[in-house]
């Protein structure tokens, strides 16, 4: 799991019908943590990170989704935020 690059994730908003003015997103995986215990885990570790929590708070970002995944050993999750034109 990886950060997307700019132009992939253009083109997935595009895909959508979304026009971005703005966008950004969080990325995080863990194991070893039951379903509650990983979203408060996700949670906690953005915003205690200082790049994530300033996308969380951020003013620019008006629309957010959420996606988690959980694998047999591991769990992934993005925030994705974004402002349209």
């Amino acid at each position: 799991m990886d950060h997307r690059p700019q132009d992939s994730s253009l083109a997935i908003y595009t895909q959508l019908g979304i026009s971005p003015r703005t966008y950004g997103e969080n990325v995080a995986w863990f194991q070893g943590y039951s379903d509650a215990q990983a979203a408060q885990v996700f949670f906690e570790g953005w915003r205690e990170s200082d790049g994530h929590y300033c996308n969380m708070m951020s003013p620019n970002y008006t629309s957010f989704g959420v996606g988690v995944y959980k694998g047999s050993s591991r769990s992934w999750a993005t925030q994705n935020f974004y402002a349209t034109r």
